[in-house]
């Protein structure tokens, strides 16, 4: 009976392994809300790119670290299937920061799909995606922004083949 009960869970564990989706690649990007001069809120957009059998295997919500302590599940706004089940999926979120300063916003997610050879024995190797955002003294700086890409930032590494 125990053998069964180990087979059972090793069977669903690894049947769990393969329908993850594979993380390719990422974004954040923070745009200020309001006046530039008064506001210290900001829309944080972490777009992400996964390699997924259904767009129902990609995750709803996904955590962002805003840089100042706080954490906030990001929830999913939009999702689009581009090619090679390869889904380009965005999440936002509002946050209203307690001072003007520099801010490194996060994301970390594990891991890079495990049967990509240049990074063989890598599958417990964490991805992680941060985004410097400065909130200037705007009378004296003034405004600021940071750049989107206009590609996805897809790595091209494939299964059974050289990175």
């Amino acid at each position: 009976m125990k053998t069964v009960i180990t087979l059972a869970a090793l069977c669903f564990y690894l049947q769990s392994a393969f329908l993850q989706p594979a993380f390719r690649g990422g974004q954040i990007s923070v745009q200020l809300v309001g006046d530039c001069v008064t506001s210290l809120t900001v829309r944080g957009t972490l777009v992400s790119y996964f390699q997924a059998n259904s767009p129902a295997d990609i995750p709803d919500n996904l955590e962002l670290c805003w840089g100042d302590g706080a954490c906030t599940a990001l929830p999913k706004v939009s999702q689009g299937l581009l090619k090679n089940q390869l889904y380009r999926t965005v999440y936002e979120a509002l946050h209203t920061y307690p001072s003007s300063g520099t801010y490194v916003l996060s994301y970390s997610d594990c891991c890079y799909a495990n049967d990509i050879i240049s990074f063989q024995n890598q599958a417990g190797v964490s991805i992680l995606l941060q985004q410097e955002y400065r909130i200037p003294d705007a009378q004296v700086e003034g405004c600021n922004s940071n750049p989107v890409f206009l590609q996805p930032p897809v790595d091209i590494g494939q299964p059974g083949r050289p990175f």
